[in-house]
């Protein structure tokens, strides 16, 4: 049998029980760095959970109504709808909240005055709304829609008077 190494060349190193190789200095600065690397990681993660889970956001007083309006126009003029409701969307304070979800001009007939109906059983939030635009609360009236997919609570029937409908705050 032909070899490549000589008797003499054969590998006379000896290892004793509990004797383990050495690592380079490389190796444990690596070995650091992945335990390290791993540490930061859970930490961030669990960061990360925490928040999610907790939450770190302000809790806000929600108004004690918030309207979905829809604003008609039965002024006879028109743009005075579109008008009023950029005017409207997005007010907010400490009982009201006014989200416009539709507007519609109607020029089929002319409505005098304007006002507002309710399009949920609890009017509250529709007469609040008709106060603060200085329209008479105790005409709301209500009628509910029958096919709702924008959940609309009132509208705002703009009428001939519409120079009269001012967003007045909530007076204390």
């Amino acid at each position: 049998m032909l070899s490549s190494k000589s008797s003499k060349e054969t590998d006379t190193t000896v290892s004793r029980p509990g004797d383990e190789p050495r690592q380079s200095k490389f190796g444990r600065i690596l070995g650091y760095s992945l335990v390290a690397a791993f540490a930061v990681v859970l930490v961030v993660a669990i960061l990360f959970w925490v928040k999610i889970s907790e939450g770190v956001s302000r809790n806000l007083p929600s108004p004690a109504h918030q309207i979905r309006l829809q604003v008609v126009n039965s002024s006879g003029i028109s743009g005075v709808g579109s008008l009023i409701a950029s005017r409207l969307s997005g007010y907010t304070d400490g009982d009201l909240e006014i989200r416009v979800v539709d507007t519609a001009d109607v020029n089929v007939t002319r409505v005098a005055t304007s006002f507002v109906i309710a399009r949920t059983s609890d009017d509250s939030g529709a007469r609040v709304l008709a106060e603060r635009l200085g329209l008479d609360p105790t005409t709301v009236v209500t009628r509910t829609l029958e096919h709702d997919n924008r959940l609309i609570s009132a509208t705002l029937v703009v009428g001939e008077d519409y120079g009269m409908i001012k967003l007045n705050k909530k007076s204390t």
